[in-house]
C-alpha cells in the first residue's frame, strides 16, 4: 500500500502540475486477526460514505462504494472483488446474506431494508474460491527465481548504477514485499547499502 500510495502521489502531482505530499498521513496498517474484526472492519469501510453530504441514507449509491455489489444491487464489472468471501460469514443463503449486512452496515430497522433495497431470492449460496497467497519465501529464493527468468546474475542486485541491477532490485523488492512478507526495511538488510524510500521506489518500478 505504501508503494501504491507512493506512486499515485508522484503521477498526481506531475499530471497536475504540484509538487508537495498528496496525503494528510501516513498509511496506516492493523492486522485483521479474527473473524469478528473482519467482518466488522469491512462494514465499518461500507459506512463511511454516510458522513458523505447527500449519501447520508443511501451509502449504496456512493459511485465508489462496492456496497451495492455486496447488497446485490449491481455486478462487480472490475472482476477485483470477492464479496463472497466476506458475505459468507453471515449465511450461505443470498438473500439473508445481503440482509444480515445491510443491517450491519445501516444499523437501521428492518422496514428500512425492506423498502429501499430490492433484495432478489436468488437460488444459490455463497462460496468463496479465494486462494491464499504463500508468503514464507526466503530471499534467496526470489533471487534465485529472477536469476533464472532474466538470466541476469543475482549478484547484480548488489551492484549500483547498473542497468540489470535495477532490474533486478525491482524485481526482488517487489517479489520480497509480495511473498516474503517482508518490509521495506527488511529488504534494505537483504540488498544492502539503500534507504527505505529507494525500496518503495523500486517496487513501483518492479510493478
Amino acid at each position: 500500500m505504501h508503494g501504491l500510495n507512493f506512486s499515485y502521489a508522484i503521477n498526481f502531482n506531475k499530471i497536475n502540475k504540484r509538487r508537495g505530499p498528496l496525503f494528510q498521513d501516513r498509511f496506516k496498517s492493523k492486522i485483521v486477526d479474527t473473524q469478528r474484526y473482519l467482518i466488522t472492519l469491512s462494514a465499518y469501510i461500507h459506512n463511511n460514505v454516510l458522513d458523505i453530504t447527500g449519501y447520508e441514507k443511501c451509502p449504496e449509491k456512493y459511485k465508489y462504494s462496492s456496497l451495492k455489489v455486496y447488497l446485490g444491487l449491481e455486478k462487480d464489472a472490475t472482476g477485483l472483488l470477492d464479496e463472497a468471501f466476506i458475505m459468507q460469514y453471515f449465511s450461505n443463503n443470498v438473500k439473508e446474506a445481503r440482509e444480515s449486512y445491510a443491517k450491519l452496515v445501516y444499523i437501521c430497522d428492518d422496514e428500512k431494508i425492506k423498502n429501499e433495497l430490492e433484495f432478489q431470492d436468488e437460488e444459490t449460496e455463497y462460496r468463496s474460491d479465494r486462494t491464499i497467497i504463500v508468503r514464507d519465501f526466503e530471499p534467496d529464493e526470489i533471487l534465485k527465481f529472477i536469476e533464472k527468468e532474466t538470466g541476469i546474475d543475482k549478484i547484480m542486485c548488489h551492484v549500483k548504477n547498473n542497468k540489470n541491477s535495477k532490474i533486478v532490485k525491482a524485481l526482488a523488492s517487489l517479489l520480497m514485499r509480495s511473498l516474503c512478507n517482508y518490509r521495506c526495511k527488511d529488504i534494505c538488510k537483504v540488498l544492502g547499502n539503500i534507504a527505505q524510500s529507494t525500496v518503495s521506489r523500486l517496487c513501483s518500478i518492479g510493478v
